[in-house]
């Protein structure tokens, strides 16, 4: 793996009490070294869209995950290093 790599959480279905959304990010945080955790909202076209087998269609999932995805972009790249060994 690539121990310097930033690492994003994206938490999907979480409850919407300020408290319980602090201890999931606590413990998500104290348990892997993260650059952010995002909370996602719950959506209905994500369940539609895995059972239809199709994209999820346009609103607040697809809105937090194309800003997480930004956010990650957005991050300077770790110059790419194959540490494979070479078949002989």
């Amino acid at each position: 793996m690539a121990p310097d790599a930033a690492l994003f959480v994206a938490v999907n279905r979480a409850p919407d009490a300020r408290f319980r959304r602090g201890e999931l990010y606590e413990e998500i945080s104290k348990s892997l070294p993260l650059s952010d955790v995002r909370f996602v909202p719950a959506d209905r076209r994500v369940a539609d869209a895995a059972w239809a087998g199709t994209a999820v269609a346009k609103g607040p999932f697809g809105r937090a995950v194309a800003e997480l995805a930004n956010q990650v972009l957005a991050r300077p790249r770790l110059a790419n290093v194959d540490t494979r060994e070479e078949a002989s």
